[in-house]
């Protein structure tokens, strides 16, 4: 299974982007970003998620639940960046939107999403 994406894998990038999310709010929050910064950050996490790699498809349920619940959040990724003009910052909504379906998803195939925060964030 080498060099093969995992549902695990697929769960663990929403992780990370959650991750990133999450660190990015808290910084904006204290200061640490200021409006320019953070909403650029934003723009990457809704870029990243058009991008999340998919799992083969292998017929046991999993890979095809987690999929499809990623496939929504891309389309959605991609509808809220092409249907908002230059400079569209997602909101936290926009943002959580994506992450709820795939969340749900993982979670139901015994792979949790998780956020790590940053040393001095509540990390």
């Amino acid at each position: 299974m080498d060099g093969i994406i995992t549902v695990d894998h697929v769960c663990g990038q929403v992780s990370a982007l959650e991750t990133m999310d999450a660190n990015a709010g808290w910084e904006y929050d204290n200061g640490k970003l200021d409006d320019a910064s953070y909403a650029a950050v934003r723009v990457q996490i809704a870029r990243g998620w058009q991008n999340v790699l998919l799992a083969p498809r292998t017929g046991s349920g999993t890979d095809v639940a987690v999929n499809e619940a990623v496939k929504a959040a891309q389309t959605h990724a991609s509808e809220l960046l092409a249907a908002n003009p230059e400079g569209y910052v997602p909101t936290f909504s926009d943002l959580s939107n994506l992450a709820a379906g795939v969340g749900e998803a993982c979670t139901s195939v015994g792979s949790q999403i998780a956020v790590k925060m940053a040393p001095g964030s509540g990390g």
